[in-house]
């Protein structure tokens, strides 16, 4: 996951977290920031790197490693997350019971509960996210992109 923090010194900074305290570190310091945003599996951020920068914002590129972006393509798993689209609710096959966590394509968790004999309730306004489902013994973490009409 990727985020943007305000330190005390109100300077910006680009995070990245794998979601342990050791995969939890800083990749850039900004001046302004007006967003995130994923275009063709790469990570871009609009605004001012430089204090010093006056003539307006400017699109940068985050250099990652490979596939870091990417959601598990769901021809390859033994998990199968349907219908797709929805208007809001999910069953997931292999899992009967677990958590799952639904993120907006700037990183933003909207949604997180549990799920119940593979059912997942993840109403919220029609747009495409990022869904993570996870088993209760944690044999299963995988992520994929689901559409909400």
């Amino acid at each position: 996951m990727y985020f943007f923090i305000t330190n005390v010194g109100n300077v910006k900074q680009l995070w990245e977290c794998d979601g342990t305290v050791e995969g939890t570190k800083m990749l850039a310091e900004v001046n302004t920031i007006t967003g995130l945003y994923v275009y063709n599996n790469n990570l871009y951020f609009s605004g001012r790197v430089s204090i010093a920068d006056n003539i307006g914002a400017e699109l940068y590129k985050v250099n990652l490693p490979d596939a870091t972006l990417a959601a598990s393509d769901i021809s390859k798993s033994e998990v199968k997350i349907y219908p797709n689209p929805s208007k809001g609710t999910f069953f997931v096959s292999g899992v009967k019971s677990g958590t799952f966590e639904m993120f907006d394509y700037s990183g933003r968790m909207v949604k997180a509960g549990k799920i119940n004999e593979g059912k997942v309730s993840a109403n919220a306004a029609a747009g495409n996210y990022i869904l993570k489902v996870k088993s209760t013994d944690n044999k299963i973490s995988q992520s994929q992109k689901v559409v909400i009409q």
